[in-house]
């Protein structure tokens, strides 16, 4: 049971608080007329504060009304009761109320007939028949020159207004709230909180963020001491919603659950669907899939069985976007085509614009470019027809994305630019700092250096202002590349320091965020048993408020009847008899009814016991999630260690180069013997790297020989020694050996790759890559590894085999190492095509959390604390790929498996 979205609209002449005068009023004698008004303004005020109440109120002034004739009295119970339909979801049945009420309206009052079209109208555009709607409120206005106030004629503008922001224009619809205002300057703001309501989302949808602010503090200010649960759940929702555009997520979530709250007296379908959603696209913004389609699937359950299309439609596209974020292609196309066929039905330009841009997304994702051109100028064509502006920047942005993926930089930065332009006139600094950050990616690729510096200044001020981690983390991202271009390489140390050190921060907020999302799931699966509860509990008020009026009738009757009991003793008699017997039936029915609520309490108690044993599962994850946190801390501090070192390494480095600038400019000066000095100097380099080469080479050799000594000796324990300790110990010898001779021979691939004067010859690949699985069998057939090939190269092709097969090896290598532990496989093709050749190594195993993507070929860097590599594997197939003039891409997904593609070039 609810109250109703519009009961607060209905009426403004009765007090504040009438209830209780009302009911005493109800016990005087009062003509049949008057007694149904009384029962119809206790409806009316009930509503706001126990519908249920409300709603028996409003059937028992029909029945009297209908009894007597009364044609005002019947139009109003009819109403009444049409509201109460509606704000259970019950839209076909709110409909026939109303349409009752107009019937009777005929005879009845015009101000009433206004409000009822209203009412309709209100209804129709909740069900997205726009056009139908729109009839019911012109046939209102036509009667508003019969009305007795101002009121109703600003109901109906509330109705236009509440219609053109569902149609998404926004500028009529603060014309009609303009004027319905003007009507009621004299109101104080308790009287316009229905206005208030209007207004702080129509200047939300239009970006004026202190306007929409402005009139959300005055909502809120005005039911902050009333019980008008329907306008504080309002307050709460479009609080929520201006937070959650302000990317303060938790802000938002917090005000989400006060609706919630509220929910336990006040549970309207609309509105809680409207909450579930949001919910839904908050935990989408935190990138918690599974929290967020709960969430979404909650608020369909509603939306679906009360036919709300409009709201529907909206959430099969956010499901669109949840699924596509996944990578399940098909099922985030199959919503997007869900949703665009209803926005279609409904004729939403708006809505049909959104089904094209996340399609558009889709098929980036896919690298289906041209055909995600194609979508995206769709949307930016209808949004540019709705002066959307917010949508056309995005529209820009993410068309920029399809050009820069294909190489197309110019056109992609002329997109993000207009982009820019039109998000400093919306001037959210959220997504004003985001286009500043893409930017300047794309000015630091295309070498104009002076203008990435510009655009990254504003980033860092935007950063500030809006306190936002997540863009300063992509500042530093964006700074360390800029230091890069700039051969800045000590700034560019830091900067990557900074990013780390924000990542790991969001990180540990992210593992701390999920305990949040399951005490969250915790709390709205006890609102919704605690709403069943009080469900029950008002059925079981409005019976008893049904017994009490019963008994009220009978003790009237019964002092009638005592002024003639001595003329009709008998009859009376029997009249005791036969109310005592009804009474004692009612008694019974309320009885079974407290039965039936002691069951229900029973069972409460159960769930309540479940929940508890969830919370105790919840303390458990914590203190895994604490352990956690501790040992990324650890890792933080050695981390750090290493970035420290490199530092001072640089430092070093950095100082030499200072006494070669100083030594080259005295050389400079004295000008003499230039070329001379310089050759020398270039040949001691020369000397000096060839001997660290040297060094290098034969220490490494050195170190091997020791280390194969020791795999030796483990072979040689594993046959002549029979206990089983020392043949433990001499395993943990042998995997320790294996390992640091794994680690040198990576040390020497570096080498290899940096310093090898390399010769074209023929590339053979197939014996490339046979041989390396030869040298890996030993490890596939222990985690029984599935290997496919497929190498179609039909002709011969020249390259650097040594660093062909350096990239292959390492990726087959990493592929092994992170395998899954269920049914495992590798799958290896290789292409020829015209001036390339395209080599595909596909596994099933642990892949990479999306986070790590742009880290994964640094130097010792591991996604996985708990992986056994040594960070080498990655960084040295970059190094190869880079000497061979070859691309590497991949295609990742946190337990989901990896593939990495390298294009390499056929020399000529």
């Amino acid at each position: 049971a609810t109250s109703a979205l519009l009961v607060a609209e209905a009426s403004y002449a009765l007090p504040s608080d009438p209830r209780d005068s009302l009911k005493a009023l109800l016990k005087t004698t009062l003509e049949q007329k008057q007694r149904v008004d009384v029962l119809n303004a206790l409806s009316y005020n009930y509503y706001d504060f126990n519908d249920s109440i409300g709603h028996e109120y409003a059937k028992q002034a029909l029945t009297e009304a209908q009894s007597i004739g009364y044609a005002e009295g019947t139009q109003y119970a009819f109403t009444l009761v049409g509201i109460w339909h509606m704000t259970i979801g019950n839209y076909p049945s709110a409909l026939k109320f109303f349409t009752k009420a107009d019937s009777a309206g005929r005879k009845g009052s015009s101000d009433r007939a206004v409000y009822n079209f209203m009412l309709m109208g209100n209804v129709l555009a909740d069900l997205g028949q726009y056009d139908s709607a729109q009839l019911k409120y012109d046939r209102g206005l036509t009667l508003i020159k019969n009305t007795k106030g101002h009121r109703y004629t600003s109901a109906i503008l509330k109705g236009y207004a509440r219609l053109k922001m569902n149609q998404w224009q926004n500028d009529k619809a603060l014309d009609y709230i303009e004027e319905a205002a003007r009507l009621r300057s004299m109101d104080s703001d308790s009287e316009k909180r229905d206005l208030f309501v209007l207004w702080a989302q129509i200047h939300l949808n239009l970006n004026n963020s202190e306007q929409s602010e402005f009139y959300l503090n005055k909502l809120c200010q005005a039911t902050q001491n009333s019980d008008d649960e329907f306008h504080k759940g309002m307050c709460y929702y479009i609080r929520a919603k201006w937070y959650f555009k302000q990317g303060e997520l938790n802000k938002a979530l917090l005000e989400g659950f006060k609706v919630f709250e509220l929910t336990k007296v006040y549970d309207y379908h609309l509105l809680r669907a409207q909450v579930y959603a949001l919910m839904g696209e908050i935990y989408g913004q935190l990138s918690d899939y599974k929290v967020s389609s709960d969430f979404f699937y909650r608020a369909l359950k509603i939306t679906e069985a009360d036919g709300l299309r409009p709201i529907t439609a909206e959430i099969y596209n956010e499901l669109a976007w949840i699924y596509k974020d996944q990578g399940n292609h098909d099922l985030a196309l199959q919503f997007a085509d869900r949703s665009q066929a209803m926005q279609e039905e409904i004729k939403d330009q708006r809505g049909i614009a959104a089904c094209h841009n996340v399609r558009g997304l889709i098929y980036l994702q896919q690298n289906k470019i041209d055909a995600s051109i194609e979508e995206h100028t769709k949307a930016l064509v209808i949004r540019q027809k709705l002066n959307y502006n917010e949508g056309i920047a995005a529209s820009l942005y993410n068309m920029s994305l399809s050009y820069e993926q294909i190489g197309m930089l110019e056109r992609a930065l002329q997109l993000q630019v207009e982009a820019l332009a039109i998000d400093k006139i919306i001037n959210n600094r959220q997504s004003l700092g985001i286009s500043y950050n893409g930017v300047a990616a794309l000015y630091i690729k295309l070498g104009r250096i002076s203008e990435a510096r510009e655009a990254l200044d504003q980033v860092k001020l935007l950063a500030r202002e809006t306190g936002s981690r997540l863009l300063l983390k992509n500042y530093y991202a964006n700074q360390a590349d800029f230091a890069d271009a700039i051969r800045d390489y000590k700034a560019a140390s830091i900067y990557r320091k900074r990013q780390i050190e924000i990542s790991d921060s969001l990180y540990s907020e992210s593992n701390a965020m999920k305990l949040a999302e399951m005490q969250a799931l915790y709390q709205v699966e006890r609102k919704e048993q605690e709403i069943e509860l009080l469900s029950k509990q008002k059925d079981l008020q409005a019976n008893q408020l049904a017994l009490q009026d019963a008994q009220l009738r009978n003790q009237y009757l019964i002092i009638v009847l005592g002024v003639l009991f001595l003329m009709v003793l008998s009859g009376f008699a029997v009249f005791v008899y036969n109310a005592n017997r009804k009474l004692s039936r009612a008694k019974m029915n309320l009885a079974e009814v407290n039965e039936e609520l002691s069951a229900q309490s029973e069972e409460l108690k159960e769930s309540n016991d479940t929940l508890i044993a969830l919370n105790n599962l919840m303390q458990e994850k914590q203190e895994e999630i604490q352990a956690q946190a501790e040992e990324l801390r650890e890792s933080n501090e050695s981390l750090l260690r290493l970035n420290q070192s490199l530092q001072e390494k640089q430092e070093e480095v950095a100082t030499q180069t200072e006494e070669l600038r100083e030594a080259n400019e005295t050389i400079s000066t004295i000008n003499q013997n230039l070329e001379q000095k310089v050759e020398e100097r270039t040949q001691q380099l020369r000397q000096a790297y060839n001997e660290l080469d040297t060094f290098f080479y034969r220490s490494s050799h050195d170190f091997r020989r020791p280390i194969t000594t020791f795999m030796g000796l483990s072979e040689v324990a594993a046959i002549t020694v029979k206990d089983s300790n020392a043949l433990e110990l001499f395993d943990k010898v042998k995997e320790t050996a294996q390992s640091l001779d794994k680690m040198i021979r990576k040390l020497q691939s570096i080498s290899d790759v940096g310093g090898q004067e390399l010769v074209i010859r023929g590339v053979l690949l197939r014996e490339i890559i046979e041989n390396i699985l030869v040298g890996f069998q030993h490890d596939i057939e222990k985690k029984q590894i599935k290997i496919s090939k497929s190498i179609n190269i039909s002709k011969s092709f020249d390259s650097y085999p040594a660093l062909v097969s350096v990239v292959i090896e390492n990726l087959i290598e990493n592929a092994i190492q992170f395998s899954s532990p269920i049914s495992p496989y590798i799958k290896i093709s290789a292409h020829d095509y015209i001036d390339r050749i395209v080599i595909s190594i596909e596994d099933n195993g642990q892949g990479i959390a999306e986070e790590y993507h742009n880290r994964i070929f640094d130097m010792y860097f591991r996604a996985n604390i708990s992986s056994k590599g040594n960070g080498l594997g990655l960084y040295i197939v970059k190094k190869a790929v880079d000497k061979l003039n070859a691309r590497i891409r991949f295609t990742t997904r946190n337990n989901q498996g990896s593939t990495f593609i390298v294009e390499i070039p056929i020399a000529y």
